[in-house]
């Protein structure tokens, strides 16, 4: 496995992409229900960062703990939020966000997937299995709200 500074360092880096991605896309994005739900995906990707850095200056001690967002509600009110507007539009430049993002929670799922598997640190592997429920569930939620808006129907 890669030496812990240097994956903690990708996963940072990840975690940049995606909020620079969901950030930039909030502020040119109309709709008010991607607006929000951009806006909300762009907070996670900086509670990551915060954890990924936590987690850094403390991964040698016995007792690790980070935050674990309560967010369920939050992301069901947000689908609900884009599935019930019939109005949201899905434009060339929506629907190269929602793939770009789509791409870049995979690549992040997968590289602490990969973390997790090699590592024999059971702190990092908690870890990094959290990261991954983290990017599965952004992912459901941008691959579902995705969909429906291809097939509104």
């Amino acid at each position: 496995m890669e030496d812990v500074d240097k994956a903690l360092k990708i996963a940072i880096d990840n975690e940049m992409k995606s909020y620079s991605l969901y950030n930039d896309a909030s502020r040119k994005i109309e709709e008010k229900a991607i607006k929000e739900a951009l806006i909300f995906l762009s907070k996670q990707e900086l509670g990551h960062i915060e954890n990924i850095k936590k987690f850094n200056k403390e991964y040698l001690k016995k007792k690790f703990s980070y935050k674990i967002p309560k967010h369920d509600r939050k992301i069901k009110s947000l689908f609900g939020k884009v599935v019930s507007n019939k109005d949201i539009i899905l434009t060339k430049e929506l629907e190269r966000v929602y793939k770009l993002a789509l791409e870049i929670e995979v690549i992040g799922y997968d590289y602490y997937k990969k973390i997790m598997e090699e590592t024999m640190n059971e702190n990092l592997r908690k870890f990094f299995k959290f990261l991954m429920e983290e990017e599965n569930n952004h992912y459901i939620f941008l691959s579902g709200t995705y969909d429906f808006l291809k097939n509104p129907s």
